[in-house]
């Protein structure tokens, strides 16, 4: 490919990204021989009719990861003019070369913007421990992390390192000293980059994704050093994260496990997104669960686990709630269709029941 073809191929990836993110889309998928597809609004969307070859779009991989493609797939991310961020997985599959975008914006959203729960806004002050964000993929885990690690950094007089599989939002401007390290470019792997933030006079470790156990040792170790930790988990709620941790720890050292987490965890911020009523755009809703006294017990003892769900429900003074309080609400202001919120209760009856009963009281 000559240079004038290149540099306009390039230019033409760069334009579709913009145009997708003006429209809506947090992500897009680009493959070979296929027209390129955005996801709006939780679903995919074709955004033109063209397609392009293999090569071509190895040759975009290559100008945009700026580094060397050592194996069949590769994580990265590049900036969009002074709008957007895009974090790339570009991977072979059957046809040839294709690439998955997530679109960041460069400004970090708000806790207002994003909808968080107040007691979010405590999580700010760097406190020793380990502050979790967890859910399924897509619902906005980097986000959330990213609000509060702007927002911790808005302080003066703190040292921070993130560690990041790449990284997403930068944190530009601020008062306190910021180290964003990216795996693969500036660190080998997690592990590698986790021992040496031990070494770097952090006062808070953001750990963009916990997802061995060997990675959970290291930063529960962090944590017992006194570190404030902030990472990302795959699990679905509080008491699924405890158990996930727990799991992760051979059986014969998963009671010391319990004993550690105990003492460590900080609080599990759980969260989701919906579609919101009457619009394209989707809400998020929360499960949060604050170190506390009645908390540490459930985590320390199994037989006491299974009653965390209830805990969390009568833990409202402190901020804690449920998914189904968080989706009554959402209900409540009108946010969220009841039907849709039904469908992702944990308890669907209780929630029918609790929502009727909301209606006799507001008639």
């Amino acid at each position: 490919m000559d240079a004038n073809a290149h540099s306009t191929n390039l230019q033409a990836f760069a334009n579709l990204l913009v145009r997708a993110g003006q429209g809506g889309c947090s992500d897009v998928h680009v493959r070979t021989n296929a027209p390129p597809m955005g996801r709006r609004g939780g679903r995919l969307v074709p955004l033109g009719d063209g397609s392009v070859s293999s090569d071509a779009i190895l040759e975009l991989i290559q100008a945009t990861a700026k580094r060397p493609l050592a194996a069949a797939s590769l994580e990265y991310s590049f900036d969009i003019g002074d709008a957007l961020r895009a974090r790339c997985h570009a991977f072979r599959d059957s046809d040839g070369w294709a690439v998955a975008v997530r679109l960041v914006p460069h400004a970090i959203p708000s806790f207002s913007d994003l909808r968080l729960p107040p007691v979010v806004k405590t999580f700010v002050e760097p406190r020793p421990g380990l502050l979790l964000i967890t859910g399924p993929m897509g619902t906005g885990k980097s986000t959330t992390a990213a609000a509060i690690l702007s927002a911790i950094a808005a302080r003066d007089g703190l040292r921070i390192v993130t560690l990041e599989d790449p990284i997403e939002h930068r944190i530009h401007g601020a008062p306190s000293c910021v180290s964003q390290r990216e795996i693969g470019r500036d660190c080998v792997n997690i592990e590698q980059g986790l021992r040496d933030a031990l070494r770097e006079d952090a006062d808070v470790l953001f750990v963009g994704e916990i997802r061995t156990g060997d990675e959970l040792e290291v930063a529960l170790h962090a944590a017992d050093m006194g570190i404030s930790v902030v990472a990302t988990f795959h699990t679905a709620g509080a008491l699924q994260t405890v158990n996930r941790l727990v799991s992760m720890h051979a059986p014969d050292a998963q009671q010391i496990a319990r004993e550690r987490l105990a003492d460590s965890l900080r609080a599990v911020i759980s969260q989701r997104l919906l579609p919101r009523k009457n619009s394209a755009a989707r809400v998020l809703t929360t499960e949060v669960m604050v170190s506390g006294p009645t908390t540490r017990e459930c985590v320390r003892d199994l037989t006491k686990l299974k009653g965390l769900p209830a805990v969390l429900e009568r833990g409202t003074d402190v901020g804690m709630h449920t998914f189904d309080q968080s989706l009554l609400q959402l209900c409540s202001s009108g946010l969220v269709d009841v039907e849709a919120a039904i469908a992702a209760a944990t308890s669907p009856g209780n929630l029918r029941r609790a929502l009727n009963l909301a209606a006799m009281n507001a008639a």
